[in-house]
């Protein structure tokens, strides 16, 4: 694969700067010893100087349709070279692209599932609770697709990525300030949080107005959040099937 590469480079860097020049010389100096006298004149002086070629009058026919033809096959040889070697190098890029990006995906889901992310957002929407191992794991989901060395190639993976995990990261961060031990007296193993307790009637709240409406609006909240994870996700996870058929 290595001398398709270079060949490619080889190729790329000759054909803006000279082969194409050259195939239009080579098929205009064909076309003109087939019409025009006065271009037959210049360009046998100019073949005769160049290539020391002397081309007589009887021949020029001959000469220009040969030089229409070598021109147009040179043209075409060389543009299908080019576009095969690059086919090829492109077939390997691809390969290695996505074999890199099913790894990330592959060690992702080791951190979290898809079922465990579902349990951990259908808790808080349902109960304004959630399991500190849990959360624990959609912290660790999210810091592994947040460092740069697990960003996915391709520039769809990766940006549906990073919006899941700008997604990720508010509601982590939201829950770390709004939910509180509860009960308190749990045993450290797997601690249980709670959305604001003291405002909550059926825990620690006391039913006024005021609190159910500071509480009204912590689940507004807190469901917006549930729902920018639950679209994000779901837009991640359907470029991943997208591009990497899994």
């Amino acid at each position: 694969m290595k001398h398709f590469e270079l060949l490619l480079k080889v190729i790329t860097l000759l054909r803006p700067q000279f082969y194409n020049k050259l195939t239009w010389f080579i098929v205009i100096s064909g076309i003109a010893l087939m019409s025009t006298p006065l271009w037959q004149e210049i360009i046998a002086a100019i073949l005769r100087s160049r290539f020391d070629l002397d081309l007589v009058p009887g021949d020029s026919v001959t000469w220009g349709f040969a030089l229409v033809v070598v021109g147009l096959v040179y043209h075409f040889a060389t543009t299908s070279l080019f576009q095969y070697s690059k086919s090829i190098t492109d077939s390997e890029k691809n390969i290695q692209r996505n074999t890199h990006d099913r790894q990330i995906f592959e060690e992702s889901i080791k951190i979290l599932t898809e079922e465990e992310l579902a349990s951990y957002l259908d808790w808080l929407a349902n109960d304004h609770s959630y399991r500190e191992n849990a959360a624990d794991k959609v912290a660790g989901y999210h810091d592994y697709h947040a460092k740069p060395k697990n960003r996915f190639i391709n520039e769809d993976l990766n940006s549906a990525a990073l919006n899941m995990v700008r997604a990720l990261g508010e509601i982590l961060s939201w829950t770390s300030l709004n939910f509180w031990v509860y009960p308190e007296n749990q045993k450290r193993e797997n601690t249980r949080f709670c959305m604001h307790p003291e405002l909550n009637l059926d825990r620690q709240g006391h039913g006024t107005p005021e609190q159910m409406q500071m509480y009204d609006e912590l689940t507004k909240t807190l469901n917006e959040l549930i729902r920018d994870v639950s679209d994000t996700y779901t837009s991640y996870r359907k470029k991943i099937k997208e591009q990497l058929f899994i």
